[in-house]
């Protein structure tokens, strides 16, 4: 076995022992294959602020990443889900000065857009994979967004 690479950020972590900072995020596709995504407030203090993302957040002292995903989930959209729902997707280091490692989560959403509130952010929509393309997109996930949308087009997201 070689030593891990002192550039990956991920290594020895994983999604059963994250390391800190960290972050979990969701996103959860409907059942029209549309991806649920949050526009950013547009200020300074808002880390990639106009830009669309995934809901989600920091992890807690004491959280797992599925706990910190399901109570972000909750907290920004009212959307409750069990944390056995969520499938590891991807992951990514943040380009803040923290360089948190990013985990990202998929998860089917069993109600319609309508009965989500906005509780966090600019607004939020469903967007379809050609959507995902081509809205402005908040850098640590724009590559993990077209590939998301690829796997939906293909149909192999969950």
């Amino acid at each position: 076995m070689s030593d891990p690479d002192p550039d990956d950020a991920f290594a020895p972590y994983d999604w059963e022992d994250p390391g800190e900072p960290c972050g979990a995020l969701v996103f959860g596709v409907d059942p029209e294959g549309r991806v649920l995504m949050q526009l950013r407030d547009d200020r300074e203090d808002v880390t990639h602020g106009g830009l669309w993302a995934p809901f989600g957040g920091g992890v807690e002292p004491g959280e797992t990443l599925r706990q910190a995903a399901v109570r972000e989930l909750i907290e920004e959209t009212g959307v409750g889900l069990p944390a056995e729902k969520l499938t590891p997707f991807a992951r990514v280091v943040s380009n803040t000065a923290a360089r948190a490692r990013l985990y990202h989560f998929i998860a089917r959403l069993p109600l319609p857009p309508e009965s989500i509130p906005v509780q966090e952010g600019a607004g939020f929509g469903f967007l379809t994979p050609r959507q995902l393309r081509g809205f402005p997109v908040a850098w640590p996930v724009r590559d993990i967004v077209r590939d998301l949308a690829d796997r939906i087009e293909r149909g192999e997201a969950p």
